[in-house]
């Protein structure tokens, strides 16, 4: 008979301590139903609408007496001689050891499974039953009696564990203290995701024999709590044997996964020798047992990744079969099962009453002990967690406290060695407690009258180990009121220099703004005085460009000066020169007379060949080359003067032009600046007008109406 591996899910619901879950975006990466849940963020968002499906998925708000009501088949089926697992899987901090192990105030599955088991068996009277219990836990990947509790290593052949301590158990009441004894000896460990980690992984193998007639069945369950996979940064390791104890739990589910992966690929072979918690259940994943896995998830933002890989393990587990079959005890194990019948029937058959109810006694003595054990256990361990977290308080935050702080962690470390001696005394008494009642349990088979005495003795021992263990637990009140008191008095002074802290992280962050401010300020000045210094620097270069032009002005001037005072000499002369010509014609005319022949002196002589030019002709020509060279003279003075006014009008238009560009410069997208050398029209007379109205005309202008042809003077001259 097939059977699918039957896979749920279960959401933990938000912390209530620790980071807060809702805060970080709790519920807002999944959506779910009763036999769906989907991803909304990732590449796993792409799977559709579909998402993954599974037998059922529980919500944050159910219990574990809702999860049990879907496993429950697997005790029935192993009272049928079904071999049967419930397997817890999940990353740490997800609810796999409350599924499991459950609380106070709500019972694990492993709880309810022994419950309903003893129960189904009233149910079968025609049927007699043998219940025995192992508890073995594996950790760094070696496995450990937990009932035992002698700390041996054990070996692991093909998949049973040899050499395993198996209690039989009478009713539900004796499973659940041999449950409470074993739970004692798990380890546990803090982590930065859990406050109380487990360290390894725990199986409770429950075996039940079954006769009726001449038919005999036995079968196995297992109750496995897996630790959880652990990210290494996230859980803060805070020694090497913890960091080392993560590495072996993350390589045995890394073998578990493997394996789960070759059985739904369907792989021809699969690899159960990588890890020794897959050997042992070797028949629990694709053998003859019925499995349901219960995974354990979380909906916090911060751990999507650990839950799509949770996800994944879960979706190819619902797709492996397991070969389903009743186990049929043969005859070379009936020997085992009858010795397991007369011990069933010493207990129950063969003592009288009183016997019977002396050991129903000593069975609850051993019971409130086991409690007891577990209870003191606990309260050491939450003291050893308590002053491990005061001292790392006390070495952070309250290395500068006063002598009277120094004193009390001194007084603190004598209370810590104090508990510590006391654990130490109560595991003595808890080894001597379990030899005690070994030897205890073997002798109750030979059973006599002179043994009574002894059992009144082993009582009245017991009772004295009782009054020990109260008085080592009134010690532990007392101690745990002085930790108390130390503990307030460190709180408020913790809150002291909290306080001091905060005011003075409030000054220091009031000083950084001022600072800010005032960095903000010198960076404003120093742009403004780069600013000033650019507009000096450009005043300077405008400065010395004036001075040179100034100073080539001045040059130019001179020389204009210079040449203009030539030209006023020249002209000078030329006007005595021409005063002095106009005197001589005048003087010639004025010594011609009309129609008078002046004698030639040769006619004494004889005819001569040329005749001389009269008089008048000669004064004629005299003039006119007088006027020629005047005038000549006056076109070329004409000419120097325009080139020294042209040159003259270029420097002023350069000059114009340069402090044009130098005024863009200085003011970029502003108003230009009004030059600083006044703009002079192009036009001379003009520019002469406006410079000197009252200025007489120049000597050139002198001299060109002096000497202007049609200026001058004719006079007709007779022949």
């Amino acid at each position: 008979m097939t059977d699918k591996i039957k896979v749920y899910v279960r959401l933990r619901p938000p912390l209530t301590e620790g980071p807060p879950d809702v805060a970080n975006g709790y519920g807002d990466v999944l959506s779910y139903t009763e036999h769906r849940i989907c991803p909304l963020q990732g590449k796993e968002a792409d799977r559709g609408k579909g998402g993954y499906v599974f037998q059922r998925v529980f919500a944050p708000e159910a219990n574990n007496e809702d999860v049990f009501q879907e496993l429950k088949d697997v005790t029935t089926a192993g009272l049928d001689g079904v071999s049967g697992t419930i397997l817890a899987y999940g990353q740490t901090a997800t609810g796999k050891t409350h599924t499991m192990k459950g609380s106070e105030t709500d019972g694990g599955i492993s709880e309810r499974v022994v419950t309903q088991l003893f129960d189904e068996i009233a149910r079968r009277p025609d049927w007699k039953y043998v219940v025995e219990i192992a508890y073995f836990e594996i950790h760094n990947e070696k496995v450990y009696d937990l009932l035992a509790g002698n700390g041996k290593e054990l070996e692991v052949r093909v998949d049973s564990v040899q050499g395993l301590q198996f209690d039989v158990a009478r009713n539900a009441e004796d499973a659940k203290a041999s449950l409470l004894c074993g739970e004692v000896n798990r380890k546990k460990g803090k982590t930065d995701l859990n406050e109380h980690s487990s360290r390894s992984h725990s199986v409770l193998r429950l075996q039940v024999t079954g006769c009726q007639g001449g038919k005999k069945r036995k079968a196995q369950l297992h109750l496995v709590d897996l630790a959880g996979s652990e990210n290494a940064k996230a859980a803060g390791y805070q020694s090497e044997s913890t960091q080392r104890e993560g590495g072996a739990i993350n390589k045995s589910l890394l073998a578990l996964t493997n394996v789960i992966k070759s059985l739904a690929d369907k792989q021809p072979h699969v690899n159960y020798r990588d890890s020794k918690l897959t050997r042992i259940l070797t028949t629990s994943l694709g053998g003859s047992a019925r499995t349901h896995i219960v995974c354990c998830i979380t909906a916090a933002q911060r751990y999507f990744s650990e839950t799509m890989s949770t996800l994944h393990f879960a979706d190819r587990a619902r797709v492996v079969f397991n070969a389903v079959k009743v186990n049929e005890v043969d005859g070379s194990l009936s020997v085992a099962w009858d010795t397991h019948a007369q011990i069933q029937a010493m207990y129950f058959d063969d003592l009288d009453i009183a016997e019977h109810r002396e050991q129903q006694h000593q069975y609850s003595l051993n019971t409130e002990v086991a409690n007891a054990l577990r209870f003191s256990a606990s309260q050491f361990e939450k003291e050893a967690t308590l002053f491990a977290e005061l001292d790392f308080i006390m070495q952070q935050k309250l290395e500068n406290v006063n002598k009277q702080a120094q004193s009390a962690s001194k007084d603190l470390s004598v209370r810590t060695a104090e508990c510590a001696k006391l654990q130490a005394e109560m595991q003595q008494l808890k080894s001597k407690q379990a030899e005690e009642v070994e030897a205890f349990e073997g002798k109750m088979a030979s059973l006599t009258d002179d043994s009574k005495g002894k059992l009144k003795e082993k009582l009245d021992e017991i009772c004295a180990l009782n009054e020990r263990i109260d008085d080592a637990d009134a010690r532990i009140k007392e101690v745990t009121s002085e930790r108390d008191a130390l503990a307030n008095e460190s709180e408020s002074t913790v809150s002291e220099l909290s306080k001091a802290k905060e005011l003075a992280d409030e000054k220091l962050q009031a000083a950084k703004k001022q600072l800010k401010d005032v960095e903000k300020q010198v960076k404003e000045k120093d742009k403004q005085l780069k600013e000033k210094d650019k507009a000096i620097a450009r005043l300077e270069a405008e400065v010395e460009e004036h001075a040179a032009y100034k100073a080539q002005k001045d040059d130019e001037s001179g020389k204009l000066s210079e040449a203009e005072a030539k030209l006023r000499s020249d002209a000078e002369q030329l006007r005595k020169t021409v005063a002095d010509q106009e005197m001589k014609v005048m003087f010639l005319e004025s010594t011609v007379v009309p129609g008078n022949k002046r004698a030639a002196p040769e006619e004494a002589d004889g005819p001569s060949h040329e005749k001389e030019p009269d008089a008048p002709t000669l004064v004629f020509v005299k003039r006119a080359k007088l006027l020629k060279d005047v005038t000549s003279m006056t076109q070329r003075l004409n000419d120097k003067v325009r080139e020294l006014r042209v040159a003259k009008e270029r420097r002023l238009k350069s000059t114009t032009f340069a402090a044009d560009e130098s005024n863009k410069e200085n003011n970029p997208g502003g108003k230009q600046k009004a030059p600083t050398t006044p703009v002079r029209s192009p036009n001379p007379k003009k520019r002469a007008k406006r410079s000197s109205p009252a200025r007489k005309s120049s000597p050139t202008s002198k001299i060109s109406s002096v000497l202007s042809p049609a200026k001058t003077p004719t006079r007709k001259v007779q022949a």
